[in-house]
């Protein structure tokens, strides 16, 4: 009898443990998750609609999949990543493959948005709270968070000031973890599903909260901010959309790094003569034949990404800052900064941003690296570089292994040009016509088109186009019908396509019309009034500057075979794009934001033209 009860009990406990670990599961893939409580299960899909995209309940299970269902069809959930999902095929009656889990986590509670996936867990956030849920522990922890940068959030355990994790804000970095006093790497980001938040966009917008969603024509809510800020303390102006300082210097030095919003943005990492930034940084992926000084040059990451008169610094022109300056390290909103003071009183911060190198990211709030355009004279191996470092209390120019990863601050020449937001700058009704297209001027470095293309009217939707492609599709817009996905591959056809045979607004429209790069897209968020309202009973955006402004309808999208979210949001293909991705510029009722997301998918295009 004892013998038995045992054998049951054996056969009982992991039966009963199985059933306690399953009662959450988080299972990632691609364009969302679903995630189980009980037998409820709910499918988010973050990137494109707030809350709950479907809700299902699983009415079986077996040793491979969660059966799923609900009053629009049924699905099933592998257990494994490893095994794809089905889809139940109504037609054909079977089960249709689909997308391949990207991991699969269980004891995961969700909030619906703010999680950030790893292979070894999963971070929840919560406000300031951080819960970490590990694949084989069943005792969350608890962090708070104490910095936030452009690439990374810190956190550390509640109550103490040691640090405890290094948590990405992009796919593309990697987690850390603090040992030993030192940042150890537990591998990339696998997924990020998190709410955007405009209020880290520059932009002023409303956020009608109360306004009820009738379509009403031209009415409106408008907030502007009133916070007085560093840079209009600074009495800062523009060149291309990007701020500087007037030092009292032989050049003008931007205000912020390459790839970043703010003055204490670390920005984006790049090996010197590169423009993208990188996965691995070492010598295998690096080209070095590129001149002795790349300044002004296809080869200055400063001048590709910002145009004008842009360009990367060189090593006299940091030496300069240095002797003519004072400087003193000081924290800006949780970040470790040298801020640089000219004799006129005005002033400059460069974040101590860190070093990439190979897969890690190393001494983040202790070095500093930042590029000079100049290879160095005695060694063409190295180039120039400017390095601040917090413990030395210093800074000095240097140099770095031209395949590492620095940061970039751009100068420019003296020129004259109008400071940012001047009311005076363009007249009002400033209007015309280019090719037979209007246009209104609102004072930007480009001139932006009233409707969309295929558009008759401001408010028309217009045409959907993937990215790259220069027609329309009468079916499914996905990897099956893109032009430019051959043999299970991503073509890359260019990081920027404006004015190429791939710019559908040059195409259609001819003449100097073109895309709008992601740069003119933060332009517009961050030089003007943005206002939710409604125009020929379509909602949207009526973005305003110096008396002017255009239109910018809730078009939606077209996602596979059926149109989503139209007049409750909108996607408009910049031209800057990657191997799998592009940057779009999504409005809809809480503001505008810029993000990366499937070029196979159908959006609107907005052109521009210089």
């Amino acid at each position: 009898m004892e013998k038995r009860l045992l054998t049951l009990s054996l056969i009982l406990i992991p039966f009963f443990c199985g059933n306690i670990f399953s009662q959450t599961v988080l299972c990632t893939y691609k364009n969302g998750y679903y995630h189980k409580n009980g037998n409820t299960w709910r499918e988010y899909r973050p990137k494109i609609k707030d809350g709950v995209w479907a809700t299902y309940t699983e009415y079986k299970t077996d040793i491979s999949f969660y059966y799923l269902k609900n009053d629009k069809g049924a699905i099933c959930v592998p257990k494994k990543s490893t095994v794809p999902f089905y889809r139940y095929n109504y037609k054909t009656s079977k089960w249709d493959a689909g997308d391949t889990p990207i991991d699969i986590y269980y004891n995961c509670p969700n909030n619906g948005v703010q999680l950030y996936c790893y292979k070894g867990g999963v971070f929840v956030k919560s406000g300031n709270k951080w819960t970490h849920y590990e694949k084989n522990s069943t005792s969350p922890k608890t962090y708070e968070q104490y910095i936030v940068n452009d690439i990374f959030i810190y956190v550390r355990d509640v109550g103490n000031n040691t640090p405890a994790y290094c948590i990405p804000q992009s796919e593309k970095h990697r987690f850390f973890i603090y040992k030993n006093k030192k940042w150890e790497s537990l591998g990339y980001a696998t997924a990020i599903y998190d709410k955007w938040n405009p209020q880290a966009y520059a932009g002023n917008y409303s956020n009608p909260s109360n306004q009820k969603s009738t379509a009403s024509t031209n009415t409106s809510k408008t907030s502007t901010s009133s916070s007085k800020s560093t840079s209009a303390q600074n009495d800062n102006y523009t060149i291309n959309g990007h701020e500087y300082v007037d030092l009292g210097l032989s050049v003008l030095w931007a205000t912020c790094n390459v790839g970043a919003l703010t003055p204490e943005g670390y920005g984006e990492h790049y090996s010197w003569g590169d423009w993208n930034e990188k996965q691995y940084y070492n010598k295998p992926n690096y080209y070095y034949k590129i001149g002795l000084n790349i300044s002004g040059t296809q080869y200055d990451v400063a001048h590709r990404k910002w145009g004008g008169s842009w360009m990367m610094p060189t090593a006299e022109q940091f030496k300069e800052l240095m002797v003519n300056c004072t400087h003193e390290y000081t924290m800006i909103k949780g970040v470790r900064v040298l801020k640089f003071t000219g004799r006129n009183g005005k002033s400059i911060f460069f974040p101590v941003a860190g070093t990439r190198w190979k897969y890690d990211f190393y001494d983040n709030e202790r070095i500093g690296r930042y590029w000079a355009s100049t290879i160095n004279s005695e060694d063409s191996y190295y180039a120039d570089a400017f390095i601040i470092e917090y413990k030395r209390s210093g800074c000095y120019v240097s140099t770095g292994e031209r395949y590492s990863g620095f940061s970039v601050r751009p100068v420019s020449k003296k020129i004259s040009t109008k400071p940012a937001g001047n009311a005076n700058s363009v007249s009002k009704n400033k209007q015309g016509s280019i090719n037979g297209h209007n246009y209104v001027d609102l004072g930007l470095s480009v001139k932006w088109a009233t409707c969309n293309v295929g558009a008759s009217s401001p408010s028309g939707y217009g045409d959907y186009y993937a990215w790259g492609e220069t027609s329309t599709k009468s079916g499914k817009y996905d990897k099956d019908t893109y032009r430019f996905y051959k043999n299970n591959k991503m073509e890359y056809i260019g990081r920027d396509i404006s004015g190429t045979s791939n710019d559908v607004a040059r195409q259609k429209w001819g003449g100097t019309w073109r895309m709008p790069r992601e740069a003119e897209f933060r332009e517009l968020i961050a030089k003007c009034t943005w206002t939710w309202t409604s125009q020929d009973g379509h909602f949207g955006f009526r973005v305003s500057r110096n008396g002017n402004s255009i239109f910018l309808p809730a078009v939606g999208f077209h996602n596979y075979s059926e149109m989503s979210n139209v007049n409750k949001s909108g996607n408009y293909w910049s031209s800057t794009g990657g191997y799998q991705e592009a940057t779009l510029l999504k409005i809809y009722e809480n503001g505008p934001v810029i993000y990366d997301f499937y070029r196979e998918l159908g959006f609107c295009i907005r052109p521009v033209s210089e």
